[in-house]
């Protein structure tokens, strides 16, 4: 099997055209997002290869509990963790910054800038000796 690699926000734009380009050149792929359909169909579009495997998971960035989740199904499934990790989430609140809500605001800064992602799978990897 080539690379092995997870695709944060693959449901779309430019987390799907990262997908496509990596299935193209052989990678297995995983595919996480919070759009379910959008993700099976990015994973439903993806070259098909005789060694390469395609998956997809449901997955909020901003939930260090999903994450810890998806990994270890990642490699349970796999035997293996991503070597290639690519962040492609992101959310947009078209609100004017001094009329959003508290709220919305540290859900945009949750997703976009602190993504726990990281910090969970070095965690999982050094638990495991991986």
């Amino acid at each position: 099997m080539l690379n092995l690699c997870d695709i944060l926000g693959g449901a779309s734009g430019i987390g799907r055209a990262v997908c496509q380009a990596l299935a193209a050149e052989g990678a297995s792929i995983i595919v996480t997002d919070l759009n379910n359909q959008g993700a099976q169909e990015t994973t439903d579009s993806l070259s098909k290869h005789a060694d390469n495997k395609h998956l997809n998971y449901s997955l909020d960035v901003a939930s260090g509990e999903e994450i810890q989740k998806v990994l270890e199904c990642i490699i349970s499934e796999y035997r293996k963790p991503p070597c290639i990790l690519v962040n492609s989430a992101g959310i947009t609140s078209d609100d004017f910054l001094l009329k959003m809500d508290e709220e919305k605001f540290d859900k945009v800064i949750e997703v976009n800038l602190k993504v726990k992602i990281s910090h969970f799978s070095a965690k999982l990897l050094v638990s495991k000796s991986i």
